[in-house]
Order: structure tokens, then C-alpha cells, then sequence
């Protein structure tokens, strides 16, 4: 009897970088643009946009400012997500466009690990 592949649970973030490799690496290169486009809009403007205006909203709530001060702090992290989205995209973009064939599961590892460290620094 095989063995079977168990994917080790990770965080919510770890699951997106993963999927968005593995979506980009599935995609041609035009399709690749445009979805890094749509993510990294949607990850650096509009979702910290969006939290920002509800903390807004909740400044006459008597925890409102116990709240605004836990979440304010931590709206980077999708700003950092969508560095991360960002070079995965052009990555694949630019490898898709030169090389016709897909990457292996360990490619897929190493471009994800690769483009989080560099996103530390960038970030």
C-alpha cells in the first residue's frame, strides 16, 4: 500500500502564497498579469481601505478603540500578501512568457519560500 501525500495545515497567508503558485504556474502569461493585477489591487488598496472604514465606523463603540488599536496595527500584513502575491505574479509572468513547460511541486516550494524572504525585505 502507498503512502499518501498529508499537506501540513499552515496559516491562512501560507495557504494563498501556495495557491497563487500553483494557479500561476497553470496559467499562460497573459492570464498570469491579470491575475496578479486583480490580487494585488484587491490586497494593497482596497482591503486595508475597507478596514479602515469600518474602524471608522465603530469610534462611538465603547470597545471601538480597544479594536481600532489591535487591528491598525496589523493592516501591513495584507500590504506585505500582496508584495508577496506581486512577485510570485511577475515571476510567472515573465517564465511563462520565455518557457512553455509547468514547474514541479518542488519548483512551486522554492518560488514561494523565495518570494516571502524577498517580500521581508521589500515590505
Amino acid at each position: 500500500m502507498g503512502r499518501r501525500y498529508y499537506r501540513r495545515k499552515r496559516s491562512m497567508a501560507g495557504e494563498m502564497i501556495r495557491d497563487t503558485v500553483e494557479v500561476s504556474n497553470l496559467l499562460p502569461w497573459w492570464g498570469v498579469a491579470i491575475f496578479t493585477f486583480i490580487l494585488f489591487a484587491l490586497f494593497y488598496w482596497v482591503l486595508p481601505w475597507w478596514i479602515h472604514s469600518r474602524l471608522d465606523s465603530l469610534q462611538n463603540n465603547m470597545l471601538g478603540h480597544l479594536i481600532d488599536a489591535a487591528i491598525r496595527r496589523r493592516v501591513h500584513w495584507s500590504q506585505y500578501l500582496a508584495i508577496v502575491i506581486a512577485l510570485i505574479g511577475s515571476f510567472f509572468t515573465i517564465r511563462n512568457f520565455f518557457f512553455g513547460q509547468r514547474l514541479n511541486r518542488s519548483g512551486e516550494r522554492n518560488v514561494g519560500w523565495f518570494s516571502r524572504i524577498l517580500a521581508r525585505f521589500l515590505d
